[in-house]
């Protein structure tokens, strides 16, 4: 029984140049790699539990696009952002990571629909597998490393197409 550490919400596979979109970042926002994201007043800004429309996942935190300036020297930070209605990578937990979620049997888990959380210990957002009743994600498979009994499993998802907030 393996434990596996939170990691960032990422693409599951490639993704070519039209499946990223980069938007302003709303005032204020200190989301991390993989955050969900919102639109605020036409802006990016990291969502709250089980957010009503997803944008997508950031692949950046804003700190490392804080140095992003235009020609005037006005700071104007973009962060490039994974559209929704592909397949990401992330863990099956719950929001206090601290307390691993185990998984008896992690084939059981493709096809079930979780809400999604920002986990307290590491600020990443994970599937929340004590939430199925705000429907977000839906499980489309299971990580190669992953064995039945170990903790904070790594699978892949697809958001649920009713939340997805897509851009032009």
């Amino acid at each position: 029984m393996a434990t596996h550490p939170i990691q960032p919400i990422s693409p599951a596979n490639d993704f070519d140049e039209n499946d990223y979109r980069t938007l302003d970042i709303a005032a204020g926002e200190t989301f991390l790699s993989g955050a969900a994201l919102t639109l605020s007043g036409g802006q990016l800004a990291e969502a709250g539990t089980d957010p009503a429309t997803i944008v997508g996942f950031s692949t950046a935190g804003v700190s490392d696009y804080s140095w992003m300036a235009d020609t005037r020297g006005t700071v104007v930070p973009k962060v490039p952002v994974a559209t929704p209605e592909k397949v990401f990578r992330g863990n099956l937990s719950t929001a206090a990571s601290g307390t691993p979620t185990t998984i008896a049997d992690v084939s059981a888990e493709i096809g079930v629909q979780y809400g999604i959380v920002l986990d307290a210990a590491s600020g990443y957002w994970v599937i929340d597998h004590s939430d199925t009743t705000n429907k977000r994600v839906t499980i489309v498979g299971i990580d190669d490393a992953v064995a039945d009994g170990d903790g904070n499993i790594l699978v892949n998802f697809t958001v649920i197409p009713s939340v997805w907030e897509l851009l032009a």
